[in-house]
């Protein structure tokens, strides 16, 4: 009798286990690059620079490897950090796996004697495994 037990307890534990790593990869498949970009500025704003890294393409973490980069993108990250208030994020061009462009119109806060600054930044992202990577900036213009 105990053994059945266990049993039943063993079917319904990996059935639950199932059901959420089935939830689990829907909804990363679900997501869009625009929200992955909103995703972006939630781990830059929590300083969390590694899921940072993790969102960035192999190209991508490739060349910061390649150059000795990803310290001195670590310290820069951590030495400009400043949080920033996401204003709008919308796709520009693509919408297919070869290519996203996103762009996201974003503000610094101001800090010290610094002003309040308004800027747009120009992302490409590709669908890797069914998830949105960041594969180049392209571009950063600042706004009044």
């Amino acid at each position: 009798m105990t053994k059945k037990i266990l049993w039943g307890f063993g079917a319904i534990l990996v059935i639950g286990l199932l059901v959420v790593g089935y939830l689990w990869k829907e909804s990363a498949e679900d997501i869009t690059a625009t929200e992955q970009l909103e995703r972006y500025y939630e781990v830059y704003n929590n300083k969390d620079f590694e899921a940072f890294y993790d969102m960035l393409s192999e190209k991508e973490q490739e060349e910061l490897e390649a150059n000795n980069k990803r310290q001195d993108i670590l310290k820069g990250f951590e030495k400009a950090w400043r949080v920033i208030e996401v204003i709008k994020i919308e796709e520009q061009d693509g919408g297919t796996k070869n290519g996203t462009i996103v762009a996201a119109t974003v503000s610094h806060p101001p800090h010290g004697s610094e002003p309040k600054i308004t800027f747009i930044e120009t992302f490409k992202l590709i669908k890797v495994t069914d998830e949105w990577k960041f594969d180049d900036y392209i571009s950063k213009e600042i706004v009044d």
